[in-house]
Order: C-alpha cells, then structure tokens, then sequence
C-alpha cells in the first residue's frame, strides 16, 4: 500500500506523517508513506509512477497549485486514490463533492480524528489490520476482516475465522483493547462481532453474512444497534 501526503508546511507534513505511522503501526498494515512539498510534485509524481498510491493526504491552503486545483488535475490524469482534505475552513464542500473527495481533517489534526477517517479508507481500499496471538505457544495472525465472531470458552478466546478457529489465552477486556475503535462490538457477555459482518440485527439474534445466526443478550441490543448504526453513517 502506498500513501502520499502533499503539503507545502513541512511541520504539518511531518505531523501527519507522524500520526500516520502510529496508526500503520498500531493495526500492523505494511504501507510506503511519500512526502510532496508542492502539488507539482505530487501530480507529476503519480502520472509517471505505475504504482498509484491508495490515499492521498492534500492541503488545501498551498502556494501555486491549492489542494483543490490539484485534486482536479489528478482526476483529469485519471488517478482514482482516495482523497483526503487537510483544512482549517469548511467551504470547499461543493469543490470536494466535485472531486469525489473521500473525506475532511479539520487543522489542527486530531488523533481521534483520523483515526477514524483511516478506519472508515481501510475498509473501503480493502486493507485491513491483525492481531497476533499465541496458539498453543504458536504464534498466529488473525487479521480483522477475516474474522467472523469471537466468543469466550473458559478461561480463552476462540477466534471463529474464515481459516477456522483459533484458541489463545486472553480476556475480552484484553481483546477490546487491541481490536480497531468502532469496527467491532458485543453482543452477550461472552461475544464479539465484527459490525462490517452484520446484515441484519433482529430483536433477539443477528443475521451475520456467512450465514450465521448470533443470539444478541437483551442488555447488550440497544449499544449494539447504536454501534452498527454508526459504523453504517460512518461508510459513506
């Protein structure tokens, strides 16, 4: 995966590409970060290169060539990466629909922030993070989209995947901690699902898209709907 950031402030871009890099880190995704210090260099750059980047990070706010002038250059070289504003003003709305712009980070950045506009890119480029843990002593990679539910056995997780199912010593307290922020939740005592798996929520169990059904505990279904709800505005 590869990611451009283009910003004529090198603080802001190093900035950005300090909180990137956190994140990459955080959800293990193996990813290539280019730093641009003019939106010339950036749209020469990714009409040579074959490899486009997935993502790109533009100012708005640049001399010579503005962020926005640039996302419709990059268009008319008919590049596709996702789009990512860095403003410090809302009134490019209009100019970012016109460009298919992905989404906004308002200046000054805000870890929070971005880190959901990088869950919400993930998902729709199709990357995904993991978690690793230990099998009977064997070290495992689980990565998150391949996860179908999670559910506690005793004193272990038994992590139900598309590989089959994987048992390690941890908590569900534990888990949460490592799972990425607003992609999962429970749904009993003993379970967790990954929301982007959930094709319907009924009153008493969820219709999961392998073809499961999930039994929801009754304390659990209003913060369940809240989160898929959420997760759902949160794709568009």
């Amino acid at each position: 995966m590869k990611i451009a950031i283009c910003d004529d402030e090198k603080m802001d871009r190093r900035l950005i590409r300090y909180m990137l890099d956190a994140y990459l880190k955080e959800y293990r995704i193996d990813c290539t970060i280019e730093e641009y210090d003019s939106g010339a260099g950036l749209l020469d750059a990714v009409s040579k290169e074959a490899e486009k980047p997935e993502l790109l990070f533009l100012d708005i706010l640049m001399d010579h060539m503005d962020g926005m002038d640039l996302a419709r250059k990059i268009r008319g070289a008919g590049v596709r990466s996702e789009i990512v504003f860095i403003t410090s003003s809302n009134g490019y709305a209009a100019d970012a629909f016109e460009v298919q712009a992905f989404s906004y980070l308002r200046k000054p950045l805000e870890k929070e922030r971005l880190r959901e506009v990088m869950n919400r890119a993930m998902a729709r480029i199709g990357f995904t993070g993991s978690i690793e843990i230990l099998c009977s002593r064997v070290p495992e990679t689980i990565y998150f989209s391949e996860i179908r539910w999670i559910e506690t056995s005793g004193r272990q997780l038994v992590f139900h995947t598309e590989r089959g199912e994987y048992r390690t010593y941890m908590t569900l307290a534990g888990l949460t901690e490592k799972l990425p922020a607003g992609n999962f939740a429970q749904i009993s005592r003993f379970e967790v699902v990954p929301l982007a798996r959930i094709r319907r929520i009924g009153e008493k169990e969820a219709e999961m898209d392998w073809g499961g059904i999930l039994m929801i505990s009754r304390r659990y279904l209003a913060d369940l709907q809240n989160a898929y709800d959420s997760w759902r505005r949160n794709q568009f």
